[in-house]
């Protein structure tokens, strides 16, 4: 059916959610058929994503935090790229590794060189969820295609980097 805009504005919140859960979905199907060797549970994969969209939603906190602290966006460039570095990229990339984290302590589901970057893409993508269904539902659907082809390949790219490294501190073994 076709919806009008004033059918799209009365439910924006629902359609904000919706449209969230198929740019993750996508995006999982995707890495998750990237896993070409040893298939992973899905019951692991959904606890990745569960606990990061949980974390997700306590992420106000720590934000008010580094505001009560002074770190905001402003006009001057190193006061804003520290407020980027620490008000945002710490934060986030945090939330994003604990899920990766717990997974690694408590299970034994990360067990090749390509789990690290699939579960923590998972984490990712569960945080782009919650992400996206906020801007969605604040600035409209007309951002969707900076939300699913930028912003959340962008979370994804970050963490498969910190799982990158983390499985390089545990396979890689040299002398330096």
């Amino acid at each position: 059916n076709h919806l009008s805009s004033e059918d799209i504005d009365q439910n924006n919140a629902f359609y904000a959610l919706l449209v969230s859960l198929l740019i993750s979905g996508v995006w999982l199907v995707y890495v998750v058929r990237l896993d070409i060797f040893d298939k992973e549970k899905k019951r692991h994969i959904a606890l990745v994503l569960i606990l990061s969209i949980i974390l997700t939603s306590f992420a106000s906190y720590p934000y008010q935090i580094i505001h009560y602290l002074g770190f905001t966006d402003s006009l001057n460039p190193f006061k804003s790229f520290l407020y980027c570095v620490f008000g945002i990229g710490l934060i986030e990339e945090t939330i994003k590794l604990i899920p990766l984290l717990i997974v690694l302590k408590f299970t034994n589901a990360i067990d090749e060189p390509y789990d690290y970057i699939l579960y923590a893409s998972a984490s990712a993508l569960g945080f782009a969820f919650v992400e996206n269904a906020m801007y969605l539902d604040s600035y409209g659907l007309e951002i969707i295609n900076a939300r699913a082809l930028y912003a959340t390949v962008a979370h994804m790219t970050f963490s498969s980097m910190i799982g990158y490294g983390l499985f390089l501190g545990k396979f890689k073994h040299t002398k330096f």
